[in-house]
């Protein structure tokens, strides 16, 4: 959370009352931490190999670090990562409840993951403006067709996360 609003603050070029909301939030709902895990920070479907129906790797570790348990699973619950009611085109919410139950002998704590999700879109909307920065300066290889959409989508979706 730190790493990305100071990521935020440094690299803002002007003020987005929006995204200060979102800052706010985020400050004033952090959960507690527990004991810190290794954070893929990319996590979905897209980074697994699969052997049969085993995963067989997890790719793309360049994001990767420690952080809270349930960052990677908010980022799997990303808006834009569902397909109809499916988390990440692999389960639904009622499954993913059941699964995390079945594995880890407790409950999935929903809210911690909805804060988890939120901090996913606030995270990929920071590294979309700073992309869009660095092209607006001449630097870096994003390209304005895509970033720009992108840009709006995740707006609109880390606004109505914190409703």
């Amino acid at each position: 959370m730190r790493r990305f609003a100071g990521l935020w603050e440094r690299g803002r070029t002007r003020d987005l009352p929006e995204l200060d909301e979102v800052t706010a939030w985020l400050r004033d709902h952090l959960p507690k931490s527990g004991a810190p895990s290794i954070v893929h920070g990319d996590f979905r479907i897209g980074n697994l190999i699969f052997q049969g129906t085993s995963v067989a790797a997890l790719l793309d570790w360049e994001r990767a670090g420690w952080g809270h348990p349930l960052y990677d699973l908010g980022y799997l619950c990303l808006p834009g990562m569902r397909h109809g009611d499916r988390i990440g085109g692999l389960m639904t919410e009622s499954e993913l409840r059941s699964l995390w139950r079945d594995v880890s002998g407790d409950e999935l704590d929903i809210e911690q993951v909805a804060f988890f999700r939120c901090m996913s879109i606030f995270t990929e909307l920071v590294n979309c403006v700073r992309a869009l920065v660095n092209y607006t300066q001449g630097r870096g290889r994003a390209s304005l067709l895509r970033i720009l959409p992108l840009i709006v989508r995740l707006e609109n979706d880390v606004l109505a996360a914190i409703e």
